[in-house]
């Protein structure tokens, strides 16, 4: 499978990389925070489903 990209899609995406091509990202788990913020409000507690039905 390719990948079309356009100028400005391939432009921003070097912007993105290192001189390797290589882009690193951090991804961060939140869901205990967002579990916290959905409980306060709707004032009960909120479940895996209600994180789930949210995003």
């Amino acid at each position: 499978m390719s990948v079309k990209l356009t100028a400005g899609q391939l432009k921003h995406l070097k912007q993105l990389s290192n001189d390797d091509n290589v882009i690193s990202a951090l991804a961060i788990d939140q869901r205990g925070s967002l579990k916290k913020m959905l409980a306060a409000a709707a004032n009960k507690p909120a479940d895996e489903t209600t994180i789930v039905d949210f995003k």
